[in-house]
């Protein structure tokens, strides 16, 4: 309805030749015909909204702890939106989550126990809260204060100004207290990534800023302008901004700042060249979704300078920056650690082909040395052999000469006693030697007596005969024996030469 109306009457305004580079005189005169136009029919209307404030509740200024009235559905579905994403995967959540676009007081009925609150208080500022003290079944009216009373604590202490605001009045759904509180765990928790700056480097008026703020929030909030405006500056932008309400309406800052994610600013100036600032403000959202960045801000919402909304796109905005960065310094930190472990991975696979060259000539010398050890090895083996092979012939001539050795005593036995018995014989053989010659001089004696007494012994004859008999036989005896004597003489000898 406000549009139409403005664009009724904008329909005298001159445009200007060239809506990329110069719209900006056109859109200024837009939006003041907005403001305008809007005053108007406030005034002609506010019976009308009075009427219907019980319904839409009321509106919270969330960026101080005062109530006022006239908010908007989208803010609610805003938050509702970015609740259920960032919540979604809390399983502590499931009876609460998603929660319902469009029922009336969902939001609100959802937060009545504390455990939603307390969730997201931890979701802004990790760990805020510790998770063992919340309630997650809060059926009594007794766990549901607890988790209130833990979570108005807790907002405390990230920073949130809860003024007049108690466990009862969350337990009841209060509208505007509700929202206030969600506004400002949700604020904080999107500007967590932003650097505070003092109050001189806020780059531009910040007209719009909640004079009752706290002074961090207000610091982040300054420090938020200064990198937005610092982004501009970076990008060559035509505009810069003092505020995040009316000074974001012609979508100009908006669509540069993400343009900061792309590669270019030719779609961001393609964008601008749309003449109509809400079908502009709608093409820029679908750019932010295509960083995956829509949040919070609707085309109506931005057109309108719903400060509180277009602030939370920015934070947006201004973390996945921050995100994007860090994750090019961690690149880049780690491509340079690649660098540098390739580096000395170069340097130790080259010190390693040295050591190896050296290694393997070292292993060459070691081959080769084992393989005239193992020559070395062969040949002692071989003569280790052949020693052993001597050692058992040596062992079969030790035997035999041991064998050899006693027969050589027995025969050197028997050869003594054959030298006796020799001795003996030759001792009796030279004494019957000596009786024959004793015999045979007898035999000749007496021959010489039988011849010289033959005449004398006629009659002695047969007793010398008989007697001549005897000797007869006993040479014949002794002849014998003599000759059994040369026998046993002669196999002596024999053996002797044996």
């Amino acid at each position: 309805m406000i549009l139409s109306f403005v664009l009724e009457q904008g329909k005298d305004i001159p445009i200007p030749a060239n809506p990329l580079f110069q719209p900006f005189h056109f859109q200024k005169q837009q939006q003041a015909l907005i403001i305008e136009s809007s005053a108007a029919m406030e005034r002609n209307d506010s019976h009308a909204r009075k009427q219907s404030a019980s319904k839409r509740h009321a509106k919270f200024d969330f960026s101080q702890s005062t109530a006022t009235h006239f908010t908007s559905e989208s803010e609610i579905a805003a938050y509702i939106n970015w609740i259920n994403t960032q919540l979604a995967s809390d399983t502590d959540l499931a009876e609460h989550l998603p929660i319902p676009l469009g029922k009336e007081n969902a939001l609100f009925e959802a937060c009545n126990d504390g455990l939603l609150l307390c969730k997201l208080i931890n979701n802004s500022v990790p760990t805020t809260i510790p998770e063992k003290v919340i309630n997650k079944k809060p059926k009594s009216i007794i766990h549901r204060h607890e988790n209130l009373q833990r979570a108005l604590a807790g907002a405390v202490k990230i920073g949130v100004q809860v003024h007049n605001l108690s466990a009862e009045d969350l337990l009841q759904g209060t509208p505007h207290l509700c929202l206030g509180l969600i506004w400002q765990v949700i604020k904080i928790g999107l500007l967590q990534n932003v650097s505070p700056v003092g109050p001189e480097s806020a780059h531009n008026s910040t007209q719009d800023m909640p004079s009752k703020a706290d002074p961090s929030t207000q610091s982040l909030e300054r420090a938020l302008l200064k990198w937005v405006n610092g982004t501009l500056a970076r990008l060559d932008a035509p505009v810069r901004i003092g505020n995040f309400g009316t000074d974001l309406s012609d979508s100009v800052a908006l669509a540069f700042l993400i343009a900061s994610f792309d590669d270019s600013d030719a779609k961001a100036r393609e964008i601008l060249a749309e003449a109509d600032i809400l079908k502009r403000a709608e093409r820029t959202l679908e750019y932010a979704a295509r960083f995956d960045c829509r949040h919070f801000a609707s085309a109506g919402d931005i057109v309108g300078g719903n400060k509180n909304l277009n602030l939370a796109f920015v934070a947006v905005l201004h973390n996945l920056k921050v995100a994007r960065e860090k994750n090019a310094a961690v690149r880049i930190e780690l491509e340079g650690a690649k660098e540098d472990a390739e580096a000395k991975l170069l340097r130790v696979a080259s010190s390693k082909d040295v050591e190896l060259k050296r290694l393997k000539m070292q292993l060459q010398d070691m081959t080769e040395d084992a393989e005239r050890l193992k020559e070395e090895r062969d040949a002692l083996e071989t003569e280790l052999n052949d020693y052993k092979v001597a050692a058992e012939g040596q062992e079969e001539y030790s035997a035999q000469a041991d064998m050899l050795r006693t027969q050589l005593a027995g025969l050197e036995e028997e050869l003594r006693a054959s030298k006796k018995l020799n001795e003996t014989v030759t001792s009796s053989f030279e004494s019957l030697t000596h009786t024959v010659s004793e015999v045979y001089s007898a035999k000749e004696d007496l021959e010489k007596k039988l011849q010289s007494s033959r005449q004398n012994i006629t009659n002695e004859l047969p007793a010398l005969q008989g007697q001549l008999n005897a000797a007869n036989l006993k040479i014949m005896e002794l002849e014998m024996e003599n000759q059994m004597l040369r026998e046993n003489l002669a196999d002596l000898r024999y053996s002797n030469c044996l």
